[in-house]
């Protein structure tokens, strides 16, 4: 008996990881062509707030302003602003919708809510106010 034959040989070593983890996936792939489809419509609907918030500082300086000239430009320019947030604001829904990402929707939802909230609460304001 030979005493190499009664030992077994060492596992072999296990293969190298990738470096640091790092995952290798196809940008044309469909979920990743998903994620960010939708991405780029929550980006639309999150810079819908900017001109948004444009118009309602617009609101507050007419509302502010004792001068008739002040008070009719800044009116124009604050329902330019207010319409154009809650216009950007439906495209991006639009396009969740058209993608059917629940979550992103109801985030759209809620924004759009709270943009046409506003303009309720602006428009009663200018005609009772």
């Amino acid at each position: 008996m030979d005493p190499s034959d009664d030992t077994d040989p060492a596992p072999p070593d296990p293969p190298p990881a990738t470096p640091l983890g790092l995952e290798y996936f196809s940008t044309d792939a469909p979920e990743r062509r998903t994620s960010r489809a939708v991405t780029h419509a929550l980006a639309i609907v999150a810079v819908s707030l900017l001109p948004f918030g444009c118009g309602v500082v617009n609101v507050l300086v007419a509302a502010q302003s004792y001068s008739a000239t002040v008070t009719g430009s800044h009116r124009g320019g604050a329902a330019l602003f207010l319409v154009g947030g809650v216009g950007l604001c439906l495209v991006g829904l639009a396009r969740l919708l058209a993608l059917r990402e629940t979550g992103p929707i109801l985030v759209a939802l809620l924004v759009l809510a709270l943009e046409v909230a506003v303009v309720t609460c602006v428009g009663f304001a200018t005609i009772w106010g």
